[in-house]
């Protein structure tokens, strides 16, 4: 019976202290004004009357072009990895040189 008690004394307290944690948190956020849902909600809808108005070919186009970008990006980091791996290589090859060197 006394570890019972022992277990909902430390679970009561544990979950008070995180209730506070949690209370501090959500009052350090900053509050979202609603001008500024409203300013952001009619961003979002001119950009959509702008994307209807530049047609499929239009929209098309621009996915290309970000897919085209994120390609190339893939690409670069690709051929940077691929050239550090060969100078790790490289590097492991050396220290194995110097060591047999040095224990000769």
């Amino acid at each position: 019976m006394g570890y019972f008690i022992l277990f909902v004394v430390v679970f009561v307290t544990v979950t008070l202290i995180k209730g506070k944690i949690d209370k501090k948190k959500r009052s350090q956020q900053p509050y979202i004004t609603p001008e500024e849902i409203a300013k952001d909600m009619a961003d979002i809808e001119s950009t959509q009357d702008e994307y209807e108005k530049q047609g499929k070919i239009a929209q098309w186009n621009k996915k290309m072009d970000e897919k085209t970008a994120w390609l190339e990006a893939d690409t670069k980091r690709m051929q940077a990895e691929r050239a550090r791996r060969k100078a790790a290589k490289e590097a492991e090859k050396q220290a194995k040189i110097e060591f047999k060197n040095r224990n000769k």
